[in-house]
């Protein structure tokens, strides 16, 4: 390798390692591109609404470089068209976190948090999602539906949603509902595991429909088929001659009629003999074959019962990890939450309402921050508590001049709340709550402040006077 730049720290590699940081540039550029490959890979099939196999190319690239800042961001934006939304926060979180300049994240993450009631429609949406999961392991599926339904209004590519509410019309079997969610799903995500099952469950056992041929019409040749009605001859002459063409019948004699009865009766015993044997066993033959196909039958209903009993164990262990997994992402959509207000409570600081920032700071639970999130949460709140406690004892102070005691009080009791130890504001914070106290005539309320400020603060601007006014009213 000769003259090419480190990949870390930008210096000429004259060798495959380089000589300033010690970095195997060839190997980090493999692995670069090997990165990238699998990125153009998933954008690919992003491009093709093949989100599922997007995402599985997408993380190779990423468990490759962790740094590819392309592949995190379109990874973000497959799981926010995919109804993932938490997800997609998390993945530009970090994204924002590795490069801060120049990066699509950021735009992403400030649309968000400029948009509110897109976070709140995805929050109800998961609540919803959440109880209609709960309702399905309690066997509620009417009300599981209603939460279903309702989460999909709120969110419509919610995807996981789609494919539940899928599942629930297939074990019902209503297959018309189920194969427009599984088809609308399979638009957002061409690759979704689920839908692609639900869609062969659907239509695995319908048969190819036939086109049936209509009957042709051959012109002439199927006109020549046709006979025309013979014409009546014309009767000449005498009009009543074609009626007394008939022959009368003669009277039948009596051996005519036992010929006759003796034929009928022959014909009976041969009918008995020969022919109603033969249907009487075919008869029995079709009785035979209908029990038989009953009985094929039973054992078909059985097998497609047990079968629909192993769809339903697997549907149950599905329910499962869809539960787990909606924990999990709520537990996610929670620490972003908390992440954000950091975020806040930054650029309420920057903007000079260090008060503010820190009221944002006490709405966070530190343990779901992250190492730097909560670096940053000290340094906030290390610089904007004295800059509060200067603010609010300047309020306090106007309102005690103006004669204003409820308001003067409300913001130096919050001075010291926010007082820094061994500092002077603190103890003049107390002592000016003692006058108020003194005014109105709290004499025990006024010598606690004074005895406060006199014994925790040893050096404070006020003191000799919070000491004279403490022995006059002891």
């Amino acid at each position: 390798m000769k003259h090419t730049d480190c990949p870390k720290c930008d210096k000429i590699v004259h060798d495959e390692y380089c000589s300033a940081c010690g970095t195997n540039a060839a190997l980090h550029n493999m692995a670069q591109n090997m990165s990238n490959r699998y990125y153009n890979l998933g954008l690919k099939y992003a491009k093709q609404n093949n989100l599922s196999v997007a995402v599985k190319k997408l993380n190779t690239a990423l468990e490759v470089n962790k740094k590819n800042i392309d592949a995190r961001n379109l990874l973000g934006l497959c799981f926010y068209a995919r109804g993932q939304i938490g997800e997609a926060l998390r993945e530009w979180v970090i994204s924002s976190n590795y490069k801060e300049s120049d990066n699509a994240a950021k735009q992403y993450l400030n649309d968000f948090n400029n948009n509110l009631s897109a976070l709140e429609k995805y929050s109800e949406a998961l609540i919803k999602y959440n109880e209609a999961l709960t309702y399905m392991e309690q066997n509620s599926e009417d009300l599981a539906v209603i939460r279903l339904k309702r989460s999909v209004e709120l969110l419509p590519n919610f995807v996981d949603a789609l494919n539940l509410l899928a599942m629930h019309h297939l074990k019902i079997e209503d297959k018309a509902k189920a194969s427009a969610l599984v088809e609308r799903v399979l638009e957002i995500d061409k690759g979704n595991a689920f839908a692609k099952r639900y869609y062969f469950e659907i239509f695995q056992k319908n048969p190819s429909e036939k086109n049936s041929v209509a009957p042709r019409s051959f012109g002439r040749a199927n006109a020549s088929l046709q006979k025309s009605t013979p014409e009546k001859p014309t009767v000449t002459g005498n009009p009543f001659a074609a009626r007394t063409q008939k022959p009368v019948a003669k009277p039948k004699s009596l051996s005519s009629i036992v010929s006759v009865a003796s034929g009928m009766l022959v014909m009976f015993l041969f009918m008995y003999i020969l022919i109603i044997p033969g249907m009487m066993s075919d008869r029995d033959d079709r009785i035979g074959e209908l029990t038989t196909d009953i009985q094929n039958m039973q054992v078909s209903q059985s097998q497609s019962v047990a079968g629909l009993q192993q769809v339903i164990d697997a549907h149950q262990n599905e329910i499962t990890r869809l539960n787990e997994e909606a924990n999990r992402i709520t537990e996610e959509g929670i620490n972003m939450q908390h992440s954000m207000k950091v975020y806040d409570a930054q650029r309420l600081l920057d903007a000079g309402s260090p008060s503010q920032a820190l009221e944002i700071l006490q709405e966070i639970e530190v343990l779901r921050l992250t190492e730097t999130l909560v670096a940053q949460y000290a340094e906030i709140r290390l610089t904007a508590t004295p800059l509060a406690q200067q603010q609010y004892f300047a309020a306090g102070t106007q309102f005690f001049n103006q004669g204003n005691f409820a308001a003067a009080t409300e913001n130096l009791l919050q001075a010291v709340r926010h007082s820094v130890p061994n500092t002077s504001m603190g103890g003049d914070s107390l002592y000016w709550l003692g006058r108020i106290a003194q005014y109105e005539g709290n004499i025990p309320q006024a010598i606690e402040y004074y005895r406060n400020a006199v014994d925790n603060f040893p050096a404070f601007t006020r003191r000799w006077s919070a000491v004279q006014r403490l022995n006059n009213l002891s």
